[in-house]
């Protein structure tokens, strides 16, 4: 496909082609093909260009709001999946260039590769046109994302607040672990343990997986706050 459609599904011309065909080759592929670089370097560019711009529009745009609140925003705005939803949209992973083994595990439809790739798009963006440029970019391209962060279902979105707490501390893994469910098909109760960094902080039930694992997260932050 050519990288002029992934231009027009993200509203922004390059001016360097080398610095678009560099946000979009995976590390895989990098390995296969040593004369290239992966574009992990501008993800970690993208990533930090992108809280800054979102922190600084929910600083501007919410003045009235706290920082807990503000940060339970932009981890929802930012996170892994809202990237992936985004890279989803335009399409990123059809231009995305994948080793063959990396290619066979169906790479281009990984959250997390995805994710990654948006990053890398934004620190290409930044480093082709600069910041009022990127900026512009992405607040059209999470303008959605940006409206609903605002609304109180986020703020009770106890897995994004405890995201936040941990992070306070430095890199933190969070795991979700469904430990079984019991009833009947109809009127299930799901039950699912909570892990930070391998170890176990809380347990939440709920009929729903994910209601269960938001009623585990809403149990730790209680413990930590």
């Amino acid at each position: 496909m050519s990288n002029e459609n992934l231009e027009k599904n993200i509203g922004y011309s390059f001016k360097s082609d080398e610095l678009l065909e560099n946000a979009l080759i995976h590390s895989s592929y990098a390995g296969e093909v040593l004369t290239v670089q992966s574009n992990e370097r501008l993800e970690f560019l993208g990533d930090a260009v992108l809280e800054t711009i979102i922190s600084e529009e929910l600083y501007l745009k919410f003045p009235d709001l706290p920082e807990g609140r503000l940060s339970v925003m932009r981890a929802y705005i930012v996170c892994e999946k809202s990237l992936a939803e985004l890279a989803t949209r335009i399409q990123l992973g059809e231009y995305l260039k994948f080793g063959l083994g990396e290619k066979k595990a169906g790479g281009k439809r990984k959250n997390s590769i995805l994710a990654d790739a948006v990053e890398a798009l934004i620190g290409a963006i930044f480093l082709d046109s600069g910041y009022e440029t990127v900026k512009s970019v992405v607040l059209k391209l999470l303008e959605f994302k940006i409206k609903k962060a605002s609304c109180d279902e986020v703020f009770e979105d106890y897995k994004s607040r405890l995201q936040v707490q941990v992070q306070k501390n430095g890199n933190a893994t969070i795991e979700y672990v469904l430990e079984g469910f019991s009833g009947k098909p109809n009127s299930r109760e799901f039950r699912v343990s909570l892990f930070v960094n391998g170890k176990k902080m809380a347990e939440g039930t709920g009929q729903k997986k994910k209601q269960a694992e938001q009623a585990a997260a809403k149990s730790a932050l209680e413990r930590i706050l």
